[in-house]
């Protein structure tokens, strides 16, 4: 069963993923980047009590910062316990989430590529604003 904490687990990960180096990943680490990622985030949830801690080295691993408020908010929310032991038991259930946001992403993505000369003359030039103005199938 998919839980808030899940949902808010995935946020984490996605702010991590946004904000990673992607000039520090070469060759072939690109192809298995997101077994690294899973790697990652278990072996550092097994290894720290202290979610700050936790958060602070997988940023290092993956060559990451996070930037969003929105970690921040949730962090807030649950007790350290309740996050690392997700990250530790249920790892595969969040960064599937972020998987599926990824995938949904750039297929809006692509949709505003197809779409960029008549969103351009309605005065939308970016992909950001057409996505906040809501105007991608879901």
């Amino acid at each position: 069963m998919i839980t808030q904490l899940h949902q808010d687990l995935a946020t984490i990960l996605e702010d991590i993923w946004l904000n990673i180096d992607w000039q520090k990943v070469k060759g072939s680490r690109k192809m298995s980047i997101w077994s690294e990622f899973e790697g990652q985030i278990q072996i550092r949830a097994n290894q720290h009590s202290n979610v700050a801690e936790f958060l602070t080295k997988l940023c290092d691993r993956m060559d990451s910062e996070l930037k969003s408020e929105n970690t921040e908010k949730i962090l807030n929310q649950y007790q350290d316990y309740e996050i690392l032991n997700a990250f530790r038991n249920q790892t595969q259930i969040p960064l599937l989430l972020l998987k599926l946001r990824r995938e949904k992403n750039q297929a809006q993505y692509q949709q505003y590529i197809d779409l960029k000369p008549e969103l351009e003359a309605k005065g939308i030039s970016s992909f950001s604003q057409a996505k906040a103005e809501n105007l991608f199938e879901n």
